[in-house]
């Protein structure tokens, strides 16, 4: 059980960093320059999903706890 927990945790933690690359991408700098507006939107929409598949997994495990626990 603790070790669902941890990794949920890992994921959950990392999924936030990638939610910031997004925030990153999205806001001002020189070195977005080397990517063109199409690139850039490209990347933001990349990093979304993979957001996306980081909350799915981290719910399976929060389910996988629960289901331990029982």
């Amino acid at each position: 059980m603790l070790l669902f927990a941890c990794i949920g945790i890992f994921i959950s933690f990392s999924n936030e960093i990638i939610q910031f690359a997004v925030l990153r991408l999205v806001g001002e700098g020189f070195y977005l320059e080397a990517f063109s507006k199409s690139q850039i939107s490209s990347l933001v929409v990349l990093f979304s999903h993979i957001h996306n598949q980081g909350i799915q997994v981290a719910d399976i495990s929060g389910g996988l706890i629960i289901i331990s626990i029982l």
